[in-house]
């Protein structure tokens, strides 16, 4: 394929053009995005591509033939991975290319399209991406450029500017929020609902604030038991979640479930 038939895209759903419900269907599990790299990436008319996936943001970055739809690329890839007709959805997606697609990941890296600004997460969850695209060997010589680029800006941003340097990840942002409201609290029992690296940073974040009576509560009792040693807590299967939640004054939650846990 030659320089003048191909161009670089992103397309992708975020919290900027959907809401939290019409993502949903849309979501791709961390244990599910190699399969789902495999299956974009042997799209025909895509050279070479990369899918990052997040709470907020499913975004497809790719190299692929100018005569090609990025919309419509992304519709026959959910038809293809969970069998999801994406047919209405076009007004969720938005589409960027060469330079603007280019400018765009180096945003997201910089933590300037985050909900949270200057979230330090994004920086993992990219680099989760890369790899898993060159493990099923979707990402070629574009995506190599693209992503190591992004990976230095993001890393420049954090050490020359104040970026990220206060509340930087949804779960810093809620632990400060909840430390103006406790403070007439005595020994406040809290409990966290899920395991996982959310669930980590509120936990840690909460014991920085020296408030270290936690309760944790997860689907498998003895991953929740392991993961509350950490913090000298105990752990609980969620067949106990009505009586823990009765004992406790403040509840964090964070899952993977597919219904709501606590309605």
């Amino acid at each position: 394929m030659t320089a003048g038939n191909w161009h670089l895209v992103v397309c992708g759903i975020n919290h900027k053009t959907s809401t939290l419900e019409q993502r949903e269907p849309f979501q791709i599990n961390r244990n599910e995005i190699a399969r789902a790299n495999a299956i974009f990436g042997n799209l025909p008319g895509v050279m070479e591509s990369a899918i990052v996936s997040t709470c907020n943001r499913i975004e497809f970055y790719f190299a692929s033939r100018k005569s090609e739809n990025p919309v419509d690329l992304a519709k026959v890839f959910y038809k293809n991975f969970n069998d999801y007709d994406a047919s209405r959805s076009d007004e969720l997606f938005f589409t960027k290319k060469n330079k603007h697609a280019a400018e765009h990941i180096l945003s997201v890296a910089a933590g300037i399209e985050s909900v949270v600004l200057g979230e330090n997460q994004i920086m993992a969850q990219l680099r989760d991406a890369y790899t898993s695209a060159c493990a099923v060997k979707t990402a070629g010589k574009i995506i190599h450029r693209l992503f190591h680029q992004a990976f230095r800006v993001g890393k420049q941003v954090r050490t020359d500017t104040e970026m990220g340097k206060g509340a930087c990840s949804v779960s810093s942002a809620a632990i400060e929020l909840l430390q103006t409201k406790i403070k007439k609290l005595e020994k406040p029992s809290i409990l966290l609902v899920g395991v996982n690296q959310m669930t980590a940073l509120a936990a840690k974040g909460i014991r920085r604030l020296n408030y270290g009576n936690m309760i944790f509560a997860n689907r498998t009792e003895q991953k929740a038991a392991t993961f509350a040693a950490q913090f000298d807590s105990t752990g609980h299967p969620l067949t106990e979640l009505p009586d823990l939640i009765d004992k406790s004054d403040i509840l964090i939650t964070c899952t993977g479930a597919n219904e709501p846990i606590i309605t």
